[in-house]
């Protein structure tokens, strides 16, 4: 830290207090004797997109408005880069969305005439923002004002738009539950492509949010369907001017212009629902303006813009007030000090002001929209515009409040042993857009290679009377989808929460190795509850044939790839709850009276295909149940077709009760065969067409009662596709 203070004395500015500390750097509050007040956030240039960040600054310098935060400079010295920027006093629009009161219509009204305004002058300036969500809207209070403005900031994915608003090309960038579905739909055909009228639509998301309390949209398919009105938005004239904001067709969405011309900002009604409070502010701002203030804006004298201090401070802890004394405190410690401030003279280090707490503030655990598809909590990994660290437009950084887990740690070094917070810290790095990087992938597989080499083909579990455990099936790369499932489930594995995995991890989807590699993370957080169990699809004939391998060679290259089938033959094949339950990928066997001691001595570190013999494994990873009785061989595969009398001799030779299994997309998640002996889940929602239902089962430990719970497909990041599901071969 002092090596940064002495970067920002070096350069004119005078450190008042730290503002925040995250992942990727710090925020100062420092002053200049020229521009006053400022905040200065320093991160190291190795791990921030310092050209995107310098090309934002650049686009958006021309941009004099009060509703868009103005950036100073973004210098890279030396190691380090330096962001100057307009220091806001406020937060910004999630503390106002954490608070647990209802938002009056009036209040929303002024802070979307604020957004609105804000996205008006940069689309006139040709410029599309592409990350508008609320932890980019900071709350701003000039000192002495009475007011709160509204300030989008945040310009590291800013794009320059073609005159007329033709849709420009770009790399795929923003914040999930905000992406407008023209960007979804070009993600997905490789190439991405947008207008200013992308960002339209994140407001509209915002607005929904301050309406409702809730997300908009429960799935992809659903975006693309006529916007459903809740029962907790009323207000007419709200409604009509949501669904213009939130149209599937960008050529039918409405433009900012046109907004801040819809009837719900200009309505008879509108203008009687100003607030008094508001309406004072503004007469005052007249009233300085005739006797010479320069200060007052257009926007100032306008009561329909005014958003009263004392009103906003109902729904954020911030007081500009105390933090404008504590500035004056500092200065005036400053000149009695010689050069150092009142809380220094004793080798202390800066207060926060009254109500500031180092002004991030903490993360509140109040109620917030429905955590549902669009969940900012997982999806975008932080809040606040400069007040914590920052990488590429995507918020990293620890949130103030409770202490950061992983405060004076390398990031990007692995810990060994692994922890259930490094863990935790990677799921936010992937939601936020990041890749894991090389050294990170490599750590990952070289700690998981040893600990399940030295497990037994059968995994004996446990689970005592009156708990459970949670057996998920098929994920197929559905990243996103995985942690919807932990959601609904009450929570990631844990010591106190066992998982059993059954495999097929990677394929079709795009995130398979983002799946597996935080599934082996847990595993080594965790290692006596968390189980993984190897799939069909974790071996070399499935990975080529149904995109996995192309995934990794495009993501890292071809060695890593093989280390990843290190690690898949090393994968258990299956595993046995309380002495009664069998959990497999797939199946059982042409062979009649296999023992789990016959399986026991199968060497299972090859690839299931060149399993020699009677190829009992192949026949795990590959055999599906049917209803009749018998065998059947299955042409062109490894396994077999199995009916009900081949379960029940394999469970009276075995002394089990039910055969839990996968490898079976069911359009409902579950399925239940062989008269109540077999119960098949999938946990890849929307992997059959018409559905996007997954399934996982909580089995109870005192008698094997079994519990299915469906959940639904959320909106993940566009990405590249690896299997054409047209062609139905890997790409």
């Amino acid at each position: 830290m002092e090596e940064q203070k002495k970067l920002l004395k070096d350069r004119g500015l005078e450190v008042l207090r730290v503002l925040g500390e995250g992942a990727f750097g710090r925020v100062f509050q420092v002053r200049n004797e020229r521009l006053g007040v400022m905040a200065a956030k320093i991160m190291e240039e190795s791990k921030f997109e310092y050209s995107e960040w310098q090309a934002g600054i650049q686009l958006t310098r021309n941009v004099q408005n009060p509703f868009v935060l103005r950036y100073h400079e973004a210098t890279l010295n030396g190691q380090n880069v330096l962001i100057l920027m307009e220091y806001s006093n406020m937060g910004d629009l999630e503390d106002v969305l954490e608070s647990k009161k209802d938002i009056p219509i009036p209040m929303i009204r002024v802070i979307m005439k604020h957004i609105l305004e804000g996205l008006k002058i940069m689309h006139e300036k040709g410029l599309i923002h592409r990350d508008i969500k609320e932890p980019n809207i900071l709350l701003h209070s000039p000192p002495g004002s009475g007011r709160v403005i509204l300030k989008i900031c945040d310009f590291g994915l800013v794009k320059k738009q073609q005159k007329g608003g033709v849709p420009v090309a770009m790399s795929f960038g923003g914040t999930p539950g905000y992406f407008a579905p023209e960007l979804i739909i070009a993600a997905a055909r490789g190439t991405v492509a947008a207008s200013g009228k992308v960002d339209i639509w994140s407001a509209g998301v915002i607005l929904f949010h301050l309406a409702a309390r809730d997300d908009p949209f429960n799935s992809v398919p659903e975006m693309l369907q006529p916007l459903a009105r809740p029962n907790t938005i009323k207000d007419d004239l709200l409604w009509d001017l949501l669904k213009k904001m939130l149209q599937v067709d960008p050529n039918d969405r409405i433009s900012a212009e046109q907004a801040l011309k819809h009837s719900f900002f200009t309505s008879k009604q509108a203008m009687k629902e100003i607030s008094p409070v508001g309406m004072k502010i503004a007469i005052a701002s007249q009233q300085a303006k005739k006797h010479g203030d320069r200060s007052v804006t257009f926007y100032d004298e306008k009561p329909t813009f005014t958003l009263p201090l004392v009103e906003m401070k109902q729904f954020t802890k911030k007081d500009p007030e105390a933090d404008q004394q504590y500035q004056q405190q500092q200065q005036l410690g400053q000149g009695q000090g010689q050069g150092r401030g009142r809380h220094q003279q004793k080798g202390r280090s800066p207060s926060p002001a009254p109500g500031q707490q180092h002004h991030s503030n903490s993360h509140s655990n109040s109620p917030k929209p429905k955590q549902g598809h669009f969940q900012r909590d997982y999806h975008q990994g932080n809040r606040g515009g400069h007040h914590q660290g920052h990488q590429g437009g995507h918020h990293q950084g620890h949130q103030g409040g409770s202490p950061d887990p992983m405060a004076g740690q390398d990031r990007f070094t692995v810990p060994n042993p692994m922890t259930d917070d490094y863990a935790k810290m990677l799921i936010k790095v992937i939601t936020g857009g990041h890749r894991l990087t090389q050294q990170q992938v490599n750590s990952i597989l070289a700690q998981s290679l040893p600990i399940l080499q030295a497990l037994p083909n059968i995994i004996d579990v446990n689970v005592p009377d009156g708990k459970e455990i949670t057996v998920v099936g098929d994920i197929h790369g559905q990243f996103f989808d995985l942690q919807e499932l932990f959601r609904v489930n009450r929570g990631k594995p844990s010591n106190f929460h066992p998982y059993i995995f059954t495999g097929n991890y990677v394929d079709f989807g795009s995130f398979g190795a983002e799946t597996f590699l935080i599934l082996l993370c847990f595993k080594l957080a965790f290692p006596q509850h968390v189980h993984l169990l190897r799939g069909q699809h974790e071996s070399e004939v499935r990975t080529k044939e149904f995109g996995f391998k192309n995934e990794i060679e495009d993501k890292y290259n071809n060695a890593t790839y093989r280390e990843f089938l290190r690690v898949f033959n090393a994968l258990p094949l299956c595993a046995v709850i309380n002495h009664r339950a069998f959990v497999v990928n797939s199946g059982l066997f042409s062979k009649p009276n296999v023992g789990l001691d016959d399986i026991k001595q199968i060497n299972r570190q090859v690839e299931p295909e060149s399993d020699v013999g009677e190829k009992l494994m192949a026949q795990m990873l590959y055999s599906e149940p049917m209803e009749e009785d018998g065998v059947k061989m299955k042409t062109n595969s490894f396994g077999c077709q199995f009916g009900p009398n081949v379960t029940n001799e394999f469970l009276n030779k075995n002394n089990l009760q039910l055969v839990i299994r996968s490898n079976t997309a069911k359009s409902q998640g579950h399925s239940v065969q062989h008269s109540g002996k077999l119960t098949t889940v999938f946990s890849a929602p929307s992997f059959v067409r018409d559905s996007d239902k997954g399934a996982y089962l909580r089995v109870l430990g005192q008698n094997l009662e079994i519990h299915p719970y469906k959940f639904s497909s959320v909106q993940a990041l566009p990405a590249k596709m690896y299997f054409d599901p047209i062609t139905c071969r890997s790409q």
